[in-house]
């Protein structure tokens, strides 16, 4: 079921958000809470952490400003979901705090391939299951911000795969 929804969500998202480099400009549409980007997408505005998680249809969600992927999806309260590629996604735990949304490691996957996650690197420092590893914030009102406790261990992981970032700084909001 949930590779199903998968597909179809990577369908719909590809026509929906656009190109994520792209340079945005305000909408001047006075009931439209959205962002219009150059290409003409909207993207969904946020004024809070609180707004950004909760539920939400399926088409929202945020996307890696360098390369789209990986995405983050937060489909109830307290789970978000990383899709790191069309084939592959963790599920994380997550608690609001204050203007902060804490994320806690774990290896709950779907995934068809490794893709080096569960690696140490040979690092003392690394994520521990039920332990934060990531804090998000608003950026902007179509930003989030990632903070990575573990820094040391994600440029391991980035490093493993040149020209992608399986933990990039910023995401943008998509969808509708």
């Amino acid at each position: 079921m949930r590779k199903t929804s998968s597909l179809v969500f990577l369908f719909s998202m590809f026509f929906s958000c656009g190109e994520v480099k792209k340079h945005e400009t305000e909408s001047k549409s006075v009931n439209a809470k959205q962002t219009t980007s150059t290409t003409g997408t909207k993207r969904p505005r946020f004024n809070s952490p609180t707004e950004v998680i909760q539920p939400k249809e399926i088409l929202r969600y945020w996307a890696s400003k360098e390369s789209y992927y990986p995405t983050l999806h937060f489909d109830n309260i307290d789970t978000l979901w990383i899709e790191f590629d069309g084939q592959c996604e963790y599920s994380f735990s997550y608690k609001l705090e204050g203007k902060n949304i804490v994320v806690y490691w774990d290896i709950i996957e779907d995934c068809t391939h490794d893709i080096g996650v569960k690696k140490s690197f040979g690092l003392k420092s690394k994520p521990i299951k039920g332990k934060p590893f990531m804090t998000l914030w608003l950026a902007d009102d179509t930003t989030l911000q990632a903070t990575y406790l573990f820094k040391s261990w994600t440029d391991s992981v980035n490093k493993g795969y040149n020209g992608y970032q399986y933990f990039p700084d910023l995401f943008l909001s998509c969808g509708q």
